[in-house]
């Protein structure tokens, strides 16, 4: 039987600080099981978030995703994740991706970047140093130089990390080295499963079973009383997406390549806000989850059936963020663990 490891929201750092800190102790109060921070450059600091989130909640989990191996340093990032830890009590967990925003404004091409292995190397350096170790690495991508180095503070127990990505290199990655993976954005169940494919053969080069590695996915989620509502909210983040999403993400998702054109060239015409009222419902319906809390419900199992097992609501969105958030804790997943059941 399909079981929720967990039932999520996260927030990107476009979001205010006071927002995001008042939306938390909200969510918090409502039994959601975690707070995931995306890390959107350049924006606000997903670590400093989480020093802030660590401090002012005290029971729910706090997830930092995506950390880029192109903008921290292996050892830094261990620092980060050991100090967030000892901050919230062993509420962490930690995701690197190699963040596509964050490579191609820093002038980085993936034919030369590599993100898969860097992000490999990544993992394995951070879990090393987390692990007490001190530790000298030499990775294709990222490396130690001898003596190596080791942290001076060692986590209270093992801090959960996970790979965060789209193509097929990267998910591979996570089902050899992940305790988990995160999808980003706009991940429909088509990519779901396709996700799962690919960690299920990563996992096997790996000698390691697919089942014990959790699968998270960022999921633009709009909840409201009317269907029309909850669609409106969603139409400027998904116009916001959309040029910067994966092309592998949008052809799971059915859209063809002169439709995904056309917006882009809309976007860069209009701006994102503008171009968000050219998008028609069965696009909107293909990369987010729009709707009542009866339909939101009814969607999320059709993810969970393809192999998700943690949605995160992404942004909370909604014309209520607010009622957006009680409705998915009292509505939304009551229903989905009801369905889960039959």
């Amino acid at each position: 039987m399909v079981s929720l490891t967990g039932f999520s929201i996260g927030f990107s750092g476009r979001q205010p600080v006071s927002d995001i800190l008042d939306l938390a102790s909200q969510a918090e109060n409502l039994g959601f099981d975690q707070i995931w921070l995306a890390e959107s450059y350049h924006h606000r600091s997903a670590t400093s978030l989480a020093a802030a989130l660590a401090s002012s909640t005290t029971g729910i989990r706090i997830g930092l995703g995506l950390l880029s191996p192109y903008t921290r340093h292996p050892a830094l990032a261990a620092m980060e994740a050991a100090t967030l830890d000892e901050i919230s009590k062993g509420r962490l967990t930690v995701a690197f991706g190699a963040a596509k925003s964050a490579m191609s404004r820093h002038g980085l091409k993936v034919e030369d970047a590599k993100p898969a292995q860097a992000i490999a190397d990544m993992v394995n350096i951070v879990r090393s140093l987390l692990a007490g170790k001190k530790t000298f690495y030499q990775g294709r991508i990222l490396k130690i130089p001898p003596p190596g180095v080791g942290l001076e503070l060692k986590p209270s127990k093992r801090i959960p990390i996970y790979v965060g990505g789209a193509n097929s290199l990267v998910l591979r990655v996570g089902g050899m080295v992940g305790d988990g993976v995160i999808l980003m954005c706009m991940s429909s169940p088509s990519y779901v499963k396709y996700a799962v494919g690919e960690m299920t053969a990563g996992a096997k080069k790996a000698d390691r079973s697919v089942d014990s590695i959790d699968l998270a996915a960022y999921l633009v989620i709009s909840v409201a009383r009317r269907r029309r509502d909850a669609i409106n909210a969603a139409k400027p983040l998904i116009s916001w997406y959309i040029p910067k999403v994966m092309k592998v993400v949008l052809d799971s998702a059915g859209l063809t390549d002169r439709k995904v054109e056309g917006f882009k060239k809309a976007v860069e015409e209009m701006g994102y806000e503008k171009a968000a009222d050219l998008i028609d419902d069965d696009t909107l319906d293909r990369l987010c989850i729009a709707g009542t809390p009866e339909e939101v419900a009814e969607k999320i199992v059709g993810y969970m059936s393809n192999g998700l097992k943690e949605p995160i609501a992404y942004e909370v969105l909604g014309p209520d963020r607010k009622w957006a958030l009680k409705a998915l804790a009292r509505e939304v997943r009551p229903q989905v663990e009801v369905l889960l059941r039959r």
